[in-house]
């Protein structure tokens, strides 16, 4: 839909000579992608909102990409064009729960006490997943046993992004040993998060499970952090998740 200089409030008419008009007209041109943009992703959401509805309606992803247009009310072929096949609805669903977990604070300052600090944030991202239970199996489900070139590999280093950014965190209050970095914690602490998850979702641990296999992994990965006053925090840390890990 064409945009005149009438429908843009912000635009005075211009007091210009009309062979230099062009300004005006490129700017008219910018205004109208930047509206249509904004439509687009509005009905972006609207699809992942659908697909977030349907999927704790039935506990699983195995609606169609047709049931699930006419949930967003817009045709097939519309929110095919926007968003993609269910593969990628569905892993925009995931890489927005990392965005919303990354957005969440801490009740722990990573400069007064770098290993409390740690230790929470990864509670915070168990505790996101394991609150919604009805959303998250169903979904981590569907995509950890679906190939995917695109979208899978992008998750996984998003996630990545997240620990390392915590490690970053507290590296400022206590820096690593030269042999490590913070993107090694990175990968590390996100591999193992995502198989702790997998194993959640399949129903194999418990919700209590979840959160002691976290605590472990970031227990047994700070002890090469070499902080001789961490160690008895770290053991203690790993004694009490080891019995969660393999209780009956």
């Amino acid at each position: 839909m064409a945009v005149s200089a009438t429908d843009w409030p912000q635009l005075e008419q211009p007091r210009i000579p009309a062979r230099a008009g062009g300004t005006v007209q490129c700017k008219l041109m910018e205004y109208g992608v930047t509206v249509r943009e904004r439509a687009k992703e509005e009905r972006r959401q609207r699809i992942l909102n659908a697909a977030e509805n349907l999927i704790r309606e039935s506990g699983s992803v195995s609606f169609s990409m047709r049931e699930l247009a006419v949930h967003a009310e817009m045709s097939h072929f519309t929110s095919y064009n926007l968003i993609g096949g269910k593969g990628a609805v569905l892993y925009t669903l995931l890489h927005r729960s990392i965005d919303r977990i990354m957005s969440l604070p801490s009740s722990v300052d990573p400069q007064s006490d770098p290993l409390q600090y740690i230790l929470k944030m990864g509670d915070i991202a168990v505790r996101f997943f394991v609150s919604d239970p009805m959303f998250f199996r169903p979904l981590t489900r569907y995509l950890f046993g679906v190939l995917d070139h695109e979208h899978r590999p992008a998750y996984m280093k998003k996630g990545e992004q997240h620990w390392r950014t915590a490690a970053v965190a507290i590296e400022a209050a206590t820096p690593l040993p030269a042999v490590l970095t913070e993107a090694d914690f990175g990968t590390a602490i996100n591999t193992y998060f995502a198989g702790a998850l997998g194993l959640w979702a399949h129903e194999e641990i418990t919700e209590a499970m979840f959160f002691a296999h976290i605590r472990h992994a970031i227990s047994i990965t700070l002890l090469a952090w070499g902080k001789p006053e961490w160690q008895p925090r770290l053991m203690a840390e790993i004694a009490a998740a080891r019995v969660i890990i393999h209780s009956p």
